[in-house]
């Protein structure tokens, strides 16, 4: 029940420019748990997915890329990962 933002992560122009046909057949989402001042928020990122062809007729499945969690295998974010070590090292508040 965390209000959301989603944050969509497209191919660049560069990268769309390489095919002659872009179809787009769906989108992968992740969270990141981010604590911004006085509330947590949830922040989506959607990366498109597209079906593109080339010149030639072969064609790939290219997924845009997102900025990861500063931790591998986490959901916390940046701001909630220094709030907890402020809160903890500075602060004198045990994470309990």
């Amino acid at each position: 029940d965390l209000p959301r933002r989603r944050v969509e992560h497209d191919l660049s122009d560069a990268e769309k420019a390489g095919y002659t046909a872009l179809e787009r057949i769906g989108e992968e989402v992740s969270e990141l748990l981010e604590y911004i001042p006085a509330r947590l928020e949830v922040i989506q990122n959607v990366r498109l997915k597209y079906r593109c062809e080339s010149a030639d007729g072969r064609s790939t499945v290219r997924t845009a890329t997102a900025q990861g969690s500063p931790l591998p295998r986490s959901n916390a974010g940046a701001g909630l990962l220094a709030h907890v070590m402020v809160s903890k090292y500075l602060d004198h508040c045990p994470l309990a």
